[in-house]
């Protein structure tokens, strides 16, 4: 996003990140997320290999498809507020799929390419998922709910043969 953008400091803040975050900044905590885009990017979460412990931050998908009373709580949240990681076996589109939840509400889903590393965190038990920023309804669908998920796994599904960092 160029700097002379008027909006700028209203997305950057809403992605939670300083006004001199460069594009890969950028690009890593949005997802490079825009309509028609073939390609979806992720930050990579921290690992610790000794200890297990391990960290992601990343944006709630599907939100604009769920209820008004979902997007009125995602409105209301505050930062550090707890919220749950559910496994949803039986869902149609993918049966890896994990909702997002705040009590019964259910408020979005673990984006895709995190579902390996997200059922690895709470397969180890004891993980914390928070928010980090919920964005009222003005903002784009995509930006309303960054969350951080702390806990530890066996092992880090990014270092398989599947998945090749961006340098």
């Amino acid at each position: 996003m160029s700097a002379k953008r008027p909006d700028r400091p209203q997305y950057l803040e809403a992605l939670d990140l300083e006004s001199d975050a460069d594009a890969w900044e950028i690009l890593s905590a949005s997802g490079g997320h825009r309509e028609g885009d073939p390609i979806e990017l992720i930050s990579l979460p921290e690992y610790d290999g000794t200890s297990g412990s391990t960290t992601a931050h990343f944006l709630a998908h599907g939100v604009r498809h769920r209820s008004d009373e979902a997007s009125e709580r995602i409105s209301a949240l505050v930062p550090g507020q707890r919220l749950t990681l559910e496994p949803e076996p039986m869902n149609k589109h993918n049966p890896k799929a994990i909702r997002v939840s705040d009590g019964a509400l259910h408020l979005g889903f673990v984006p895709d390419p995190l579902l390996d590393y997200v059922h690895a965190v709470i397969d180890c038990g004891g993980h914390k998922l928070r928010v980090v920023r919920a964005n009222s309804a003005e903002a784009h669908p995509h930006l309303r709910l960054l969350l951080r998920l702390d806990g530890s796994c066996e092992r880090f599904v990014f270092d398989g043969p599947d998945w090749i960092a961006a340098a």
